[in-house]
C-alpha cells in the first residue's frame, strides 16, 4: 500500500509540524494498537486513525482513510484538462496531529 498526503497536508506537514514524511511512515511501522474506524455520516468514506511515535519519540494521532484508485488532473497548456486514474490501494493521510503529554508536577 502506498502511502499519500493529502493536498492540504503536505505542504503544512514540514512548515507548520515539523514533520516529514518519513516520520509519518514511522509511525505506521511503530504501531502497536489497533486502527480505530470511524464512519462520517454524509459520506461512505471510512476514516481510521491511530496514535503512535516517531523513532525520535515524537507522538502522533494520524488520520487517514484508503482509496483503491487516484485521480489525476493534468492542465494542458491550451486551457483543456485531462484526468487520468491510477488504480491501486493508497493510503491517503488526512490529518496529523501531535500528542503533547503533560507531566503531573506536585508540590511538597
Amino acid at each position: 500500500m502506498k502511502l499519500i498526503f493529502s493536498i492540504d497536508l503536505k505542504p503544512r506537514l514540514t512548515a507548520v509540524l515539523g514533520l516529514t514524511q518519513k516520520e509519518i511512515e514511522e509511525c505506521f511501522l511503530n504501531r502497536t494498537s489497533a486502527f480505530e474506524q470511524s464512519t462520517l455520516d454524509d459520506s461512505t468514506i471510512k476514516n481510521f486513525s491511530f496514535v503512535s511515535k516517531t523513532d525520535r519519540g515524537c507522538v502522533l494521532k494520524i488520520e487517514f482513510n484508503i482509496k483503491d484508485k487516484l485521480l489525476h488532473i493534468l492542465h494542458l497548456p491550451d486551457k483543456r484538462t485531462v484526468t487520468m486514474e491510477q488504480e491501486g490501494v493508497f493510503c491517503e493521510v488526512t490529518c496529523v496531529k501531535r500528542i503533547i503529554k503533560q507531566k503531573l508536577v506536585t508540590k511538597t
